[in-house]
């Protein structure tokens, strides 16, 4: 019959032992440890409802600075019992309650932390790691003094021999890093360097855990920038990042999704993301995420879409998974998947969406100036790869323009002439379709001047010029404007001739002859004639 279920309600001796710690009490504490290993959800139950429990854990805590068999044995059943949500709670409400007694507690699991006994080492690792797990606990642990020299001794431990001590020791030390002021105490001590070579050192697929713990950590250091620089500034930060991708091959979820969650932290960082693009196993870490889009576990699918996410967001990574069509595939499958998780979706929509290629650009907007000169305009165009856009406007099939503008203004246009555009957007890898064909005709002009202007004949009294038709009209010409200095005359006329007469003899006269458009009169031919004399 279980030790709690004998006592039932009261205290009796065997149990008062555990807090008044007499002869008795390494027996009764052995056979907690047994019962407890025997039936852990009955015997904790039972415990922690037990009228006593508090004094019983009260007592347990102070045997924690006994001789190794007796700490390590109270270490085991304080960490069992702080599984249970209830425990947690006890501990937390304890230590608080009795203020300066309760700091001894911290600095007695430390010194457990490398005595000679295995088994008090990892039970001590074991219920430290178990304390962090609580919020409470963890901010209680951290405000510590003695944490810093804790952390010294888990160092060590991450390379025991004996995996589930080491696995402790890395839980731990991961539980502490899921706040802020752990991640900076780890960051700030005075062996942090050698810590952080540790975990490298501890990572890979392991039964314990201990790499899946080792992964947790390094990525919630990473997650900071300080730390994921010191993390790759390590000369071990090289078999760091080949251990987490080999570590993305595991059969352990676990192993794998804490792998994805440090790989995305390092790749966060420009220096991170670069390092992974160059590594030589690139291609595999796509092809396993790819892999993992297809499994059910929808954590495990939710860290390789952030992953693959995370290499999207800068422009190098975008243009390395464009050249890989499976990320493409798989991710458009996996969001025709009807049960898919509203985060996911999130994360897969938006990688998609950086991978998208250019689209084909609206028509450019055309605005008229005058005759000869006409702007040019079109929509900016902001792709989610954040890759810069380089415009490409086309004038009558020929490349007029190519830059970041989104205006230009075409000149020394021909007037009552058609023209047409067309635009096109570029980015690096990848150029758009072109837009549709936007087409304008330039309004008239007034032609430029009459060519040939001459005197066709003349007499004392008449003189006949004749002319060309203008080079250039720039409109439909309507006939010829006439003006005659000597005379006063100024007449239309459609011929490209004209004669005056009645004049007196030898007699100078000077012709303006313009052409005629909608616009107006052109420039001007200019002739000087007489008329003969009577000799």
């Amino acid at each position: 019959m279980l030790l709690l279920a004998e006592a039932g309600r009261t205290l009796n001796k065997d149990l008062t032992s555990l807090f008044r710690h007499n002869l008795q009490t390494p027996r009764v504490l052995d056979r907690l440890v047994h019962e407890l290993h025997s039936d852990k959800e009955l015997c904790s139950y039972l415990f922690l409802n037990h009228p006593g429990s508090e004094d019983m854990l009260w007592g347990l805590m102070n045997l924690l600075m006994e001789d190794s068999r007796t700490a390590g044995n109270a270490s085991f059943v304080i960490g069992t019992l702080a599984e249970t949500d209830l425990g947690k709670r006890r501990i937390v409400q304890i230590c608080t309650d009795k203020g300066d007694q309760a700091k001894k507690i911290l600095p007695a699991l430390t010194n457990m932390l490398d005595m000679a006994d295995t088994e008090t080492v990892m039970n001590a690792a074991g219920t430290m790691g178990t304390l962090a797990e609580d919020g409470d606990c963890r901010m209680w642990m951290l405000r510590e003094d003695c944490l810093d020299e804790a952390m010294i001794k888990l160092t060590n431990l991450l390379s025991s021999k004996d995996m589930c001590t080491a696995s402790n020791a890395a839980l731990v030390l991961a539980r502490l890093t899921i706040a802020e002021e752990g991640c900076a105490r780890i960051l700030n001590h005075r062996s942090s360097s050698h810590t952080l070579v540790q975990l490298c050192g501890a990572l890979g697929s392991d039964e314990t855990g201990r790499g899946m713990n080792a992964a947790f950590a390094i990525g919630r250091l990473c997650d900071f920038e300080a730390g994921c620089k010191r993390m790759l500034s390590l000369k071990t930060s090289n078999l760091m990042i080949n251990s987490l991708i080999d570590m993305l091959h595991s059969a352990d979820s676990g192993c794998c999704k804490n792998a994805c969650f440090a790989l995305s932290c390092i790749a966060s960082l420009v220096q991170g993301h670069q390092r992974l693009l160059k590594n030589e196993k690139i291609n595999s870490i796509v092809d396993v995420l790819c892999s993992l889009l297809t499994v059910t576990d929808e954590e495990s699918i939710w860290f390789a879409s952030m992953l693959l996410h995370t290499f999207a967001c800068q422009k190098s990574g975008c243009l390395y998974l464009r050249t890989q069509p499976n990320v493409r595939e798989s991710l458009e499958v996996l969001l025709e998947r009807p049960s898919l998780k509203e985060d996911t979706k999130e994360e897969v929509e938006a990688t998609l969406a950086i991978l998208e290629k250019l689209p084909q650009p609206k028509p450019p907007n055309i605005k008229v100036e005058s005759a000869n000169s006409i702007i040019v305009s079109w929509d900016h165009i902001s792709p989610k790869s954040g890759l810069d856009v380089t415009y490409l406007l086309f004038q009558d099939e020929k490349l007029v323009y190519s830059g970041p503008r989104t205006n230009y203004i075409a000149n020394d246009l021909t007037p009552n002439t058609k023209y047409s555009f067309y635009l096109q957007a570029s980015t690096e890898g990848d150029d758009s379709p072109a837009s549709k064909n936007v087409t304008v005709v330039t309004p008239e002009s007034v032609p430029s001047a009459p060519q040939s202007l001459r005197v066709l004949n003349k007499s004392t009294s008449q003189i006949k010029i004749m002319w060309e038709p203008p080079e250039t009209s720039n409109g439909v010409l309507k006939g010829y404007q006439i003006v005659v200095r000597g005379k006063t005359s100024s007449l239309e006329v459609h011929e490209n001739y004209f004669i005056l007469s009645s004049l007196p003899p030898d007699t100078e006269f000077t012709f303006q002859v313009g052409g005629l458009t909608s616009k107006g009169r052109g420039e001007a031919a200019i002739l000087t004639t007489a008329t003969d004399d009577l000799g």
